[in-house]
Formats: structure tokens, C-alpha cells, sequence
């Protein structure tokens, strides 16, 4: 198999108001452009050689909408999985329907996206996103959906278990005992 570089210039499809569109989008900043379009440019591929090379193009929109999603999940985000609001500014669709796009997408590439979505709720529950109250764990954690993948976890090993609540006055800092915590840091190797 030869190797091919592909290279093209967006200079007669990006201008400067689309850039900016761009940027917004993605949350990121003019030394990030070069790299972020590269990696998207990657993922659109994927998905024309999937096309050409599998089974067509998928017939709803959920479906392509999932796959590309998952293709920038694999190629552009990295190992994070991205919060809805961000998807909504990438998609261009409410918080609802990101939420959605997220929850479809995650479950229908599951096997594919186990590793990355452990990480993500690895650095979640660690790091700057973790602090001690007394005995309560307090995590800042930006996404309803990671959100609710840990308090299944939680729920799926031992229902007695407290499951991460919402810290009163606060839109995205959750809080849980002792032994939650414990299973947790099992769990996710925190």
C-alpha cells in the first residue's frame, strides 16, 4: 500500500467571517486552528472512505450525525469526550439535542469509545475537579451525561451507595460520601 499525502488549501472556502465562526465553534484560538482543521480534515475523510470502502452513507441523519461524532471523537477530541454545550456549538443544535446526539453516539460506539470515556471520567473525578469538604467528595463535572455514566456505575455495584448529587447553589459541582468515593477511586484508578 502507498502512503498519500493529502493536502489542500482553504483559502477559496474559509474566509475570514467563517474563521471566526470556526473558532467560536470549537472554543479555540488562532495558534489551535491549523491543528484543530488537520484533525478535522482527517475525520471527514474517515467518514468518505467509510463510504467508498463499507456500507454507503447512512440513511438517517441521527445516523450520519452519530458518525461523525464519533469520528471526531476519535480524531479530533482526543480522549476527551466533549460536554453537550460544546457539541451544540459544533453541531449547531440545542443543549437537548446534543445531549441526545451524545447519549446515541456513545452507546451505538461503545465498544469504541470505552477507553476514552473512562478517561474522561478519570479526570473528572481528579485532579483540579476533585476537593475535600469535611467528609464529602465535592467533583466538578461539566457534562450531564458523565454525570450520569458514574451514577449508573454507582448504582449497578451497590444501589445503597450515595450517588453524585448536585451541590446546592452550583451548576456543575456534584458531591458524595465516603464510600462512594472509595468505590470510585477503585473504579476509575483516581
Amino acid at each position: 500500500m502507498s502512503i498519500v499525502e493529502v493536502k489542500f488549501s482553504t483559502t477559496d472556502i474559509l474566509d475570514t467571517r467563517n474563521e471566526s465562526i470556526v473558532k467560536d465553534s470549537l472554543g479555540i484560538t488562532d495558534p489551535e486552528l491549523q491543528d484543530a482543521l488537520n484533525k478535522i480534515a482527517k475525520s471527514a475523510f474517515t467518514e468518505y472512505l467509510k463510504m467508498f470502502t463499507e456500507s454507503g452513507v447512512p440513511s438517517r441523519t441521527a445516523e450520519v450525525r452519530e458518525l461523525r461524532l464519533f469520528l471526531l471523537l476519535g480524531y479530533y477530541f482526543d480522549n476527551d469526550i466533549p460536554t453537550e454545550s460544546e457539541l451544540a456549538r459544533i453541531f449547531q443544535l440545542t443543549n437537548s439535542q446534543a445531549k441526545t446526539l451524545l447519549k446515541n453516539t456513545m452507546s451505538r460506539y461503545r465498544v469504541f469509545l470505552d477507553i476514552q470515556l473512562k478517561a474522561t471520567i478519570k479526570d473528572s473525578l481528579s485532579g483540579a475537579n476533585h476537593r475535600m469538604d469535611g467528609s464529602t467528595h465535592i467533583f466538578t463535572i461539566k457534562s450531564d451525561y458523565i454525570k450520569g455514566v458514574v451514577n449508573e456505575r454507582i448504582r449497578d455495584h451497590n444501589p445503597a451507595f450515595d450517588r453524585l448529587l448536585n451541590v446546592q447553589g452550583t451548576s456543575g459541582e456534584y458531591k458524595c460520601s465516603e464510600d462512594t468515593y472509595n468505590f470510585l477511586k477503585v473504579e476509575y484508578s483516581l
